[in-house]
Order: structure tokens, then C-alpha cells, then sequence
């Protein structure tokens, strides 16, 4: 069920920004913890303001729910979360290839053009690694709070 659309000021400080983020993400992450997509988003807004954290924010909910909506699977995964993994959708279309480099910060790459396009460092593809990993406790205990600073770049 999706919360009502609610107009938030715009932040004036971290910690405001991260709190509106975190409002806004709030049910829209599905597996994905809700501070491990914001700190993604600070990351990714870095030396913008808080309308630059928030365009971030909504452009990797958007990654994450063409994952789901797409039902992007995992055909190959390492032996442990760091490694290469590839994911396609449903009806055989082409396989990604992901590589997870680290989980805190996460870094991480795709072959697909939005990765290479984006400077989210997150596309639909590894939205869907981040989910498998999410529900295998991977990224959970990780996440922790989100820092009030923004990740260093990846």
C-alpha cells in the first residue's frame, strides 16, 4: 500500500534531509533497507542540494521498482556476496553482467547502458542483486543509520 503524496519543504540540514528522504522512500524500497537506498541517494547528490538528494532518491525508487515490476531474476551469483552475478527478466531477454566490489560502501557495476549513463550507481539490474542480497541478510546489517555526510564517491 503507497502513502499519500506529501509536499516537504526542502531540508536545511543533513539531518533534516536525510529524515524527508527516508519519508519519502518509506514503503517504496521493497526488500531493500530504507537507509541503504537514502545513504545511496546522498551518496549520488553529493555536493548538490537537498532537491539534487531528492531527484537522486526518486530516480533509484524508480530503478528499484522496474526491477520488481520487470521480475529481474539472478541466473548466476558468486559464492558469496562479492563477485559477478548476472540477472535477466522474464521471456529470455539478455543477460546483464554485475559486479558487487563492496558491500560498505556498496559499490558495484553493470554492463547495461542506463549504469553507464546514470551516476546513481545503481541501476534495475543491480537493484535486483541488492534485493537477493537484502533478503539473504546481506545488506541488512550493513545499512545501519545512515551517515549524516555523504558517502565518498564510489
Amino acid at each position: 500500500m503507497s502513502r499519500p503524496s506529501v509536499a516537504i519543504p526542502p531540508a536545511t540540514t543533513a539531518s533534516e534531509a536525510t529524515s524527508q528522504l527516508r519519508e519519502l522512500a518509506h514503503g517504496k524500497t521493497g526488500k531493500l533497507p530504507v537507509d541503504w537506498i537514502v545513504a545511496l541517494a546522498l551518496r549520488a547528490g553529493e555536493g548538490g542540494d537537498f532537491p539534487v538528494q531528492r531527484a537522486a532518491l526518486e530516480a533509484l525508487l524508480r530503478r528499484v521498482a522496474s526491477s520488481r515490476r520487470e521480475r529481474l531474476r539472478l541466473s548466476s551469483r558468486p559464492e558469496g556476496p562479492i563477485g559477478l552475478y548476472r540477472a535477466a527478466g522474464e521471456g529470455g531477454a539478455r543477460p546483464y553482467r554485475m559486479r558487487i566490489a563492496s558491500l560498505d560502501p556498496f559499490r558495484a557495476s553493470c554492463d547495461c547502458r542506463d549504469y553507464l549513463r546514470n551516476s546513481l550507481g545503481l541501476c534495475k539490474h543491480l537493484a535486483a542483486v541488492a534485493e537477493e542480497l537484502a533478503r539473504r541478510g546481506r545488506l541488512e546489517s550493513r545499512a545501519g543509520k545512515v551517515r549524516e555526510l555523504p558517502l565518498p564517491p564510489a
